[in-house]
């Protein structure tokens, strides 16, 4: 890509971890440029489980993991010609962490320095870690992050309270944890093949909120969703605030073991004759059997969605607009199962849900892909996380 002769300046790119529950990707990314590039991914799938059991599934990512480290120190950096990177990022996706959202309020008669009011919020925020401790698959919690996603002076929102005074102060921190045999476990294999250390680690609950939220400024309020393998996850925001998050057991593998159970097959083989349907290319009887093995999934889908619907807007009711994150061959379906969800009774005008599916495609003129690199949305929205902290503009 930058050959001898070539006047430009080979990246320092930045190495991002995807860690799911149904594969591990690796992607590298340019963020000088004022659009993030993402230069070289590859992406390798866990072992599929018929039964999940939390080890098999934690031993099938740490391998996936070695696999994608040692592939991205052993191609795609000398591929490229780059040398050194500027930072390792990891994020992590459900069933890896817990998280919440703490929202601290603090009203005074006179206006009075915020300071005192954050070295509450430090303290309470230290409470808050010993309370979650025991929450976390893979051993004791360690704390993943801890990041201020808004501050309000006054009732206004501000980026730079510091050194301010004000009656009224208003601060939310998102908390996550991670299991401490999963944090060590994944420093140690991208040490081992990259020899270097993670500079960072995130949720990608955090992630995708801070990413969609400045890509869809015009929507304060929204329902986060992102299906992964095993898990779906939601998240709730209000007023640009990532206010509750919340999950259900029930993402694309539940699809595929139902299918397979109902076409007596075996889930590859299921998600194979899925892909044929859904291009058009199946027969008569075959379109039909997969038609109603999916109508029967769906049902099943739309109730666990909406009875964790009811536990995220317990206390009030849920925005209408439904950002949606998902693999690509089932992205759609998904889609459309929100969009035919019966829970109109949740939301604030009483109408169905809109349903966006964060794709590639939307993506255009915020992320760029190199030539022969296959566009991801997770990965578009973690090279736009890491281009913003980059720039020193992250909340």
């Amino acid at each position: 890509m930058f050959g001898i002769g070539s006047s430009k300046t080979p990246p320092q790119p930045t190495l991002i971890f995807d860690i799911g529950s149904g594969s591990v990707g690796a992607a590298l990314v340019d963020c000088a440029p004022k659009c993030p590039t993402i230069l070289w991914t590859l992406r390798q799938e866990l072992p599929f489980q018929e039964k999940i059991v939390f080890d098999r599934l934690f031993k099938g990512m740490l391998g996936a993991l070695s696999v994608v480290a040692q592939s991205a120190a052993r191609e795609g950096l000398p591929k490229l010609g780059v040398h050194p990177l500027k930072d390792i990022v990891a994020v992590f996706a459900s069933p890896w962490y817990i998280s919440q959202t703490v929202v601290l309020k603090k009203e005074e008669k006179e206006p009075i320095a915020v300071a005192g009011h954050f070295n509450e919020v430090k303290q309470f925020l230290l409470e808050k870690e010993k309370a979650m401790q025991g929450g976390t698959p893979g051993g004791t919690a360690v704390l993943l992050e801890q990041n201020i996603i808004h501050t309000a002076l006054n009732g206004y929102p501000t980026a730079k309270p510091h050194g301010k005074r004000a009656r009224t102060m208003e601060t939310a921190v998102f908390v996550s944890m991670l299991g401490k045999d999963v944090d060590t476990e994944v420093r140690n294999a991208i040490e081992r093949a990259l020899h270097r250390s993670l500079s960072s680690a995130h949720s990608f609950a955090l992630v995708s909120f801070a990413a969609i939220r400045d890509l869809f400024q015009t929507e304060e309020d929204f329902l986060l969703l992102d299906i992964g393998a095993e898990v779906a996850d939601m998240g709730l925001v209000r007023k640009g605030v990532l206010l509750e998050t919340g999950s259900f057991p029930k993402g694309r593998n539940f699809v595929l073991r139902s299918v397979a159970e109902t076409l007596k097959t075996i889930p590859a083989e299921a998600a194979g004759r899925i892909e044929l349907y859904r291009a058009g290319k199946s027969d008569t009887v075959e379109s039909k059997r997969i038609a109603a093995a999916l109508a029967e999934v769906g049902g099943e889908w739309q109730k666990a969605f909406g009875e964790g619907l009811q536990a995220l807007g317990k206390d009030s009711l849920l925005p209408r607009t439904v950002f949606i994150t998902a693999d690509a061959d089932l992205s759609e379906w998904f889609r459309v199962a929100v969009l035919g969800s019966q829970v109109r009774e949740l939301t604030l005008s009483g109408e169905p849900f809109t349903a966006v599916l964060i794709s590639p495609e939307q993506l255009k003129g915020h992320v760029a892909f190199q030539g022969g690199v296959t566009p991801d949305p997770f990965f578009a929205l973690e090279a736009l996380f890491v281009h913003k902290a980059v720039q020193s503009l992250i909340v």
